[in-house]
């Protein structure tokens, strides 16, 4: 398994909730590694990500040792919100559409967390705002489900790739690129990775040829 702290993981989605979505390691491994495997970790990403100040992070990490339950609901909410993105952009990017249940299940999260949102003051007009309550966890998820509809409801959406099995990791990216030519999380990872196993296997099978060829 592989272990690293937040500050170590690279953050290749090219947007905040394709980040998000990414805080699991390897979406193909058979063991699973998660970066967020508890409250603390979820408000150290919100930092790391710029949603949330040192400051708010720190009064939620005081509300968490007060209220230990609460934290730990508001992490159970953050997980599962994660998982259902997930496999509503990898609907997306497999030419399907999200099923009524997750389209649901979104909605029901938006509905909910939409009170978070307040008008604000801004330079030159009043802006919509999300407000993290430290007394209430779960406001942490509002800027992540605003950001995913955002992305769900833009041409941007056309640009989501996934980075491909067998090699790949399964980690969802905006292809940013000029031609759209991007086909890996990344080329110094999985990229080159990919790269290394074809030519061991090209080698393997050539060896195999030569065998076959040279019989003792």
């Amino acid at each position: 398994m592989v272990h690293k702290r937040l500050e170590e993981i690279e953050r290749l989605g090219n947007h905040t909730v394709l980040d998000f979505v990414n805080t699991i390691h390897h979406r193909y491994a058979p063991e699973v590694n998660d970066y967020l495997p508890s409250f603390e970790e979820l408000v150290g990403w919100h930092e790391l990500a710029g949603i949330i100040t040192v400051k708010t992070g720190r009064e939620l990490r005081d509300q968490a040792r007060l209220h230990p339950r609460r934290a730990a609901a508001a992490h159970g909410s953050a997980i599962a919100l994660r998982e259902l993105l997930h496999g509503i952009f990898l609907a997306m990017v497999q030419g399907k559409k999200p099923s009524p249940r997750e389209l649901s299940e979104l909605n029901r999260t938006l509905n909910h967390l939409r009170p978070c949102c307040l008008l604000a003051t801004g330079d030159h007009s009043l802006v919509w705002r999300w407000h993290i309550d430290p007394a209430q966890p779960e406001s942490l998820l509002g800027p992540l489900v605003e950001s995913a509809a955002g992305l769900l409801t833009s041409e941007k959406l056309q640009r989501i790739k996934e980075c491909p099995a067998p090699h790949g990791c399964g980690w969802l990216f905006l292809d940013t690129s000029r031609n759209g030519s991007r086909n890996w999380c990344s080329m110094r990872n999985c990229g080159n990775l990919a790269k290394v196993r074809r030519h061991r296997g090209k080698a393997a099978a050539s060896h195999a040829a030569v065998r076959d060829d040279n019989p003792l």
